[in-house]
């Protein structure tokens, strides 16, 4: 199933808690690195890293949140989300500019990303 995002957020509307005072330079994502040279080594991405480069991913598309109702910038991200990339462009980015995005599978399936693609040009 599926939700919009009123309905969503309206799942936690009964409950409290309290908001963390987080700080952009604190870690929020460990990745890691291919090992190509070497063992795997994780590295902590910050707040401000992720977003920053979030930021600047779609300002290289020209992409900016002045979109209207009319004028909805869509993506769709066949990377998976624990990828940086797929973090940045296909869920932050996204929220920063106010666009839609299609994740059509969990897993690569080119029939099912080019249904989505033709459906929702």
């Amino acid at each position: 199933g599926a939700y919009n995002l009123e309905s969503f957020l309206d799942l936690g509307s009964n409950t409290s808690y309290s908001t963390p005072n987080i700080q952009p330079d604190e870690g929020c994502s460990i990745q890691f690195t291919s090992g190509t040279t070497g063992r795997p080594k994780a590295a902590v991405l910050s707040h401000f890293g992720v977003i920053n480069n979030s930021y600047y991913i779609m300002k290289r598309f020209g992409i900016r949140d002045d979109t209207n109702e009319e004028n909805v910038h869509k993506f769709c991200c066949t990377m998976p989300l624990f990828h940086t990339f797929g973090l940045s462009a296909g869920i932050i980015a996204p929220i920063i500019t106010k666009s839609t995005v299609y994740l059509p599978t969990a897993h690569f399936e080119p029939k099912t990303t080019v249904d989505v693609l033709t459906k929702e040009k």
